[in-house]
């Protein structure tokens, strides 16, 4: 549900792809060989807040709707349309 996972082998990259079902909110924390990686969701007046933790050295995306959305920053909050 949360979509915590590998971009590449070895966890050389991240990809984080939720898939929510009807749930409104979720918060959760995965262990990576780079260290944790924590995202929380919101879904509210038809749109997806997501804040996405991760370890500073480990690049990644997030896909959501098909669209990907580069993590640039160790923190990285997106408002995206949950439609």
């Amino acid at each position: 549900m949360a979509g915590i996972g590998p971009g590449a082998p070895g966890y050389a990259r991240l990809r984080v792809s939720p898939s929510l079902g009807t749930l409104k909110t979720l918060d959760a924390t995965a262990a990576t060989p780079r260290g944790p990686v924590k995202v929380s969701y919101r879904v509210a007046g038809g749109k997806l807040g997501a804040l996405i933790e991760r370890p500073a050295g480990l690049p990644g995306e997030f896909v959501w709707r098909g669209r990907s959305y580069p993590l640039d920053r160790e923190r990285t909050e997106l408002v995206l349309d949950s439609d």
